[in-house]
């Protein structure tokens, strides 16, 4: 899809933004030296290795070798076009981006349809909103109420309410000359045979905003005993249930500075949290918890707590989220609450003390695991075989076998068994993994692999990241043909590139560089402050052409290999081929040991 902003608003675009406030958005950053470090959100790390470099405007992550600039970052981040990424930060940041006569309409509908979704979402909002103030909503008001939700409360959520009719919103959309098209995709009315009608009905709404505070959807709680309970948007451009958290947009600040969150399961446990003051609080959207849930909320939180209900549902659904904050090296707390109480109506009932009191007592991964199964299972003979097996296949999970030991001791002294007995299970599980199940690698480690580069590779790369950073090199990089040499035909591209680009400002040059995959190889070098003197620079050559020149010794003795073993075997016309290689690779040998222009630069 063609780009429809110029590279001078391009350029406008970078060069106001500040990388670190936006990436802040999302990862935590502490800064060291000149530059900024956080867990990368692109892979799962127990330390930071994402580094953020405020001079350059770049950012690169030294474990996935993930880089680029501000743009690229909302890019990948986000899962959205070069477009709507620089569209995003123009907004951010008061640039006005001027009409193109050469848009392409492909791109620009695009872009505009999603903007025009989120106009269409602000208008159902007011209309929600508004319609809560009707004679109509009395029994929306008196649910409301009931619930402890009053006025000033439901305004600061923008809480709303849908009447029991079958098109009031889709007159005011047909009255605005909204596009039903568009308004049928953010899930609002729906086309059935032709004709459109209104998703939601008698419920009181719930507007879900992102992490900027844009509408991106909807939930709809019934004023009765209607099936669903709940209902959603659907998902959509806008919409995706499993990177989205209801209260985001209001908890991110304080989570921040508090360091910890507390995810519970509903729009009203969030609501009885805010109003208590518990101001840094998310819940998930009738989905389970994801890891990209979890990859959002550890950008700026050390700690999380889970907060569910203590009923099987609610003990299932927390437990299904272990393996996540395994995974993705998070400390996560699981608070029970007592018998029979959600957050909400603990809190009415006891208050926010209590609430906090429970939070100190909130129980590790593996503590609420164990307490779990004793409770589902029972403490009959046949439940403890039940809950030890499946806290063996946990525990045969844990790498680390100090933990695995302890955990072991924690499960014999709970059960009132053996450790030897709870042991045995746990190593016949972990044998019967190893006999059956095949190494699977992780994202990380392929990550890896993709970003390993010959020892050729890796002196060209170096060399490309001299020549950036110390212009002055160049008429030598020339004289002595070096790009012409190189063996990695994108940075082969990238060197001419370099050699032809007017400017002496590496910045400048990362931005006139609209391919994704260079943009990342610059980055990844230029966040390596290296120091290219005049005489490291030439030290970096010289090693690059006695590399290139033993290589190219090598590749002519396989060569004479050939030809003595077709001059025995008579094959005339393989040696006649073999003769013709040996002489362009005579030739490629004799333009290396070139002398350089008197050691210095011209």
């Amino acid at each position: 899809m063609a780009v429809f902003i110029s590279k001078n608003e391009i350029n406008k675009i970078k060069y106001s933004s500040d990388i670190v406030d936006v990436i802040s958005d999302y990862v935590i950053l502490k800064k060291s030296g000149n530059n900024y470090f956080g867990l990368c959100p692109f892979h799962t790390e127990k330390t930071p290795s994402f580094a953020v470099d405020p001079s350059k405007q770049i950012f690169h992550c030294y474990g996935c070798k993930t880089s680029g600039d501000v743009i690229s970052f909302l890019m990948q981040i986000e899962s959205i076009s070069f477009v709507d990424a620089a569209n995003k930060l123009s907004m951010r940041y008061g640039i006005i981006i001027s009409s193109d006569n050469k848009t392409h309409n492909k791109a620009k509908e695009e872009y505009s349809k999603k903007e025009k979704m989120l106009e269409i979402n602000k208008t159902a909002l007011s209309f929600y909103i508004e319609n809560l103030k009707e004679e109509r909503a009395v029994d929306a008001r008196k649910y409301l109420l009931n619930r402890n939700i009053n006025r000033e409360v439901s305004d600061e959520f923008s809480i709303g309410y849908a009447d029991s009719q079958w098109n009031s919103l889709l007159n005011l959309f047909k009255k605005k000359r909204i596009d039903l098209g568009l308004a049928e995709k953010t899930g609002l009315i729906i086309n059935k045979n032709g004709r459109f009608y209104d998703r939601f009905r008698n419920r009181i709404m719930f507007p879900v905003f992102n992490i900027r505070k844009e509408v991106i959807g909807f939930g709809g709680r019934v004023l009765d005993d209607s099936k669903p309970k709940y209902l959603n948007s659907p998902e959509s451009i806008l919409f995706d249930k499993k990177k989205t958290l209801y209260g985001i947009e209001k908890a991110k600040e304080c989570s921040r500075k508090a360091g910890e969150i507390f995810i519970v399961e509903g729009y009203t446990d969030v609501i009885s949290l805010f109003k208590h003051g518990i101001l840094n609080s998310v819940a998930t959207l009738g989905t389970a918890l994801s890891k990209e849930h979890v990859r959002l909320l550890k950008g700026f939180v050390k700690k999380i707590f889970l907060v569910y209900d203590s009923d099987a549902a609610g003990l299932s659904a927390a437990k299904k989220s272990i393996a996540i904050f395994n995974n993705e090296f998070v400390l996560a707390k699981f608070i029970v609450l007592k018998e029979g109480y959600d957050p909400d109506n603990f809190l009415e009932k006891f208050g926010v003390d209590s609430f906090y009191k429970a939070s100190t007592k909130a129980l590790d991964s593996f503590s609420f695991m164990m307490e779990s199964q004793i409770k589902i299972n029972g403490d009959s003979v046949e439940g403890k075989v039940a809950t030890i097996s499946e806290l063996a296949a946990y525990l045969s999970l844990i790498s680390d076998n100090l933990a695995r030991s302890l955990y072991v001791k924690k499960i014999a002294e709970k059960m009132e068994i053996s450790e030897r007995v709870v042991l045995d299970k746990v190593n016949k599980k972990l044998n019967d993994d190893l006999k059956y199940n095949k190494p699977v690698k992780n994202d990380f480690s392929l990550l890896q692999e993709k970003a390993n580069l010959t020892g050729m590779e890796k002196l060209e790369k170096k060399i490309i990241g001299m020549m950036l950073q110390n212009k002055k090199i160049l008429p030598e990089i020339i004289y002595r043909k070096v790009i012409e040499k190189f063996q990695n035909k994108e940075l082969k591209d990238l060197g001419k590139k370099i050699i032809n680009f007017k400017s002496d400002d590496v910045n400048d040059f990362l931005l006139n560089i609209s391919d994704l995959k260079q943009k990342s190889i610059i980055a990844a070098i230029l966040i390596y402050d290296e120091n290219w003197s005049e005489k490291n620079c030439f030290k970096l050559i010289n090693q690059f052409e006695a590399s290139h020149n033993i290589k190219s010794i090598r590749n002519s003795n396989d060569l004479l290999k050939q030809i003595k073993t077709a001059e025995s075997k008579k094959d005339h016309k393989l040696l006649l081929k073999l003769l013709g290689d040996w002489q362009i690779q005579v030739n490629k040998t004799a333009g290396i040991n070139v002398e350089s222009a008197g050691d210095k630069f011209i």
